[in-house]
């Protein structure tokens, strides 16, 4: 069995990779980050501009 990547797909990887590469020096193991100013700040402005409260 073959499974096709699709353009969301791709376009959700390479989202997550840049994340990662931004917030490296906060990498603590696989898909965990120290909580941060930075990182409550860039997730405050996602949450502005996307969460429905």
């Amino acid at each position: 069995m073959v499974q096709a990547s699709s353009p969301d797909t791709d376009r959700r990887r390479a989202i997550e990779a840049r994340l990662h590469r931004r917030f490296r020096d906060l990498h603590v193991n696989g898909e965990w980050f120290h909580w941060t100013e930075e990182l409550n700040e860039y997730v405050n402005t996602l949450c502005n501009e996307e969460c429905y409260l």
